[in-house]
């Protein structure tokens, strides 16, 4: 199982939500990392029957060409761009990466187990994962991975 370390968030991350992130990966071409984002469901007014909601996505700096798209719409302007974790979380703020995995349910350590084993079982299968539509006009998880979310309109 690939392990996580807190990205950022509150210090009560079980209430109020936090991401997570995993050490680098590389595929042969790219470095890329996984986020695990927990959402806690009662922030909301209208809350479903599930209390969390956890996401798993990848993440690759070198290949995200929205960069300066994201440091506008997310407002931090004058940060590192050398600094990988902190262009992870920028992309991962921003909506960019490929989302691989995403479960609701009540049992928060669960949840965050069996995103622990989807991102194994995604980084043995990496191309098929991505390979994957990941919108409904077609866009796979590669083009995400750019910041393309359009591109399937162009196939």
């Amino acid at each position: 199982m690939i392990k996580f370390k807190f990205l950022t968030g509150d210090v009560c991350w079980q209430e109020y939500g936090g991401k997570f992130i995993s050490k680098k990966f590389n595929n042969g071409e790219f470095d890329y990392y996984y986020v695990m984002e927990v959402i806690n469901w009662y922030e909301f007014e209208s809350s479903p029957t599930f209390t969390y909601h956890v996401q798993l996505s990848v993440i690759a700096p070198s290949e995200f060409d929205e960069i300066e798209s994201a440091i506008n719409s997310c407002g931090w302007d004058g940060m590192d761009l050398n600094d990988d974790l902190m262009l992870v979380e920028l992309i991962s703020s921003y909506a960019g990466g490929a989302l691989i995995w995403q479960e609701s349910g009540n049992n928060i350590r669960s949840l965050m187990k069996a995103a622990r084993k989807e991102a194994a079982l995604c980084n043995m299968l990496f191309g098929f994962y991505l390979d994957r539509n990941q919108n409904a006009i077609g866009s796979t998880g590669w083009d995400l991975l750019q910041g393309n979310i359009l591109a399937g309109l162009y196939k």
